[in-house]
């Protein structure tokens, strides 16, 4: 009973910490754990606010909203693909102006259902009443981020970060790693998983633009060897005869540019933020001619 009772106290005066601001939010220290704090947030404090929606992979996780512009939220899953972002966004009843979707080979991906049943569920729903609960606040990852934070600030995105990439021997052999594998084309297996996949999202997309939706296909940029290569051109054509531009709206590519990855697909920081630029651009053109 006594032991019972200490670890009421104990939570107790955690809830009061992080209701009060002492206890510091964390971004979570794996990748499941920062997609559940990128979903809760979204959730329990973006989702009537967000005008601009971001869904996709960690490729697209990987441009930061505030580069995009304000009243943007990335619901871009690391390691999942968009159609986890715009199951969770559905299932919230949200109704941005515009849904950017993320469309690569990461559609083969499976929807995270673990993710949305623990967002929807029951202890979702206790989450919501009690922060302390949620993902954000776990005692090890506040403690570990905190301790990353005294150790090492994160800086912005510099031009120095690309030279580096540049000449990086450990880059240089992951590329060609890679290439090695996208000159092997795509199986027929891969093939069908990704089109399993475009028809799950096809139907999100549909379920949005029934509310009223703009949405809006992109992909990453990424480095022109691994671009040109035979898989990812086969890809592409799949991914284009999928969502024909005469029925899906697809944003401009990019200006042409020398992209950097740090292993074939990631953008590096300068050039995330430059593609994150770039996105701000669109946005604020097609909203420009909406306004006309």
């Amino acid at each position: 009973m006594r032991s019972l009772l200490t670890c009421a106290l104990i939570l107790a005066a955690y809830c009061a910490a992080v209701s009060s601001g002492l206890v510091p939010a964390s971004d979570g220290i794996t990748i499941w754990q920062s997609n559940t704090v990128k979903a809760e947030r979204f959730l329990f404090h973006n989702a009537s606010e967000s005008r601009i929606l971001v869904v996709g992979s960690s490729l697209a996780n990987n441009i930061r909203a505030e580069w995009i512009g304000p009243d943007v939220t990335n619901l871009a899953m690391s390691g999942g693909s968009s159609q986890t972002g715009l199951l969770i966004a559905l299932r919230a009843s949200t109704r941005p102006e515009t849904v950017l979707v993320e469309v690569n080979e990461t559609l083969a991906r499976s929807t995270d259902e673990d993710l949305v049943r623990a967002l929807f569920g029951g202890w979702g729903t206790l989450r919501r009443r009690v922060p302390a609960l949620r993902e954000e606040y776990n005692p090890v990852s506040v403690l570990v981020s905190l301790v990353k934070h005294r150790i090492r600030r994160e800086q912005p995105p510099s031009p120095s970060e690309r030279d580096v990439a540049l000449i990086s021997p450990v880059r240089r052999t992951v590329i060609q790693q890679v290439l090695k594998q996208q000159a092997l084309g795509l199986s027929e297996a891969d093939r069908k998983s990704i089109l399993s996949g475009a028809k799950r999202l096809r139907a999100e997309i549909a379920t949005f633009q029934s509310r009223g939706v703009r949405v809006v296909l992109f992909d990453i940029p990424g480095e022109r060897s691994v671009r040109e290569s035979l898989r990812q051109r086969q890809i592409a054509a799949l991914l284009k005869d999928a969502f024909p531009a005469s029925e899906y709206s697809w944003l401009p590519e990019p200006p042409e540019r020398n992209w950097v990855t740090s292993d074939g697909g990631h953008l590096v920081r300068p050039d995330a933020l430059a593609f994150g630029h770039y996105l701000r651009q669109q946005i604020h053109s097609a909203f420009e001619s909406a306004g006309r």
